[in-house]
């Protein structure tokens, strides 16, 4: 393992935001989402992550609503 990266993120009043992370190489990286927890129970809460690029990651809900907390882990392989 050449890096690993992890976060908690809070998206709150919008559907999607952006986070910035230190460069890595995407194609020897895997993201996880570890856990999230939310106003609402329902599934439009559920949070989708993506790696967006060498320096971002994308998280995204069905709906703007109050907040919900993302737990993430990047790992970037020699």
């Amino acid at each position: 393992i050449k890096s690993i990266q992890r976060g908690v993120f809070t998206l709150s009043g919008a559907a999607s935001a952006s986070i910035t992370i230190s460069a890595v190489d995407t194609s020897k990286s895997k993201l996880t989402l570890l856990g999230f927890s939310s106003i609402g129970a329902d599934t439009q809460y559920c949070p989708f992550i993506n790696l967006a690029s060498s320096t971002a990651i994308n998280v995204t809900r069905y709906i703007a609503a109050s907040y919900t907390n993302v737990s993430w882990e990047l790992e970037e392989r020699h």
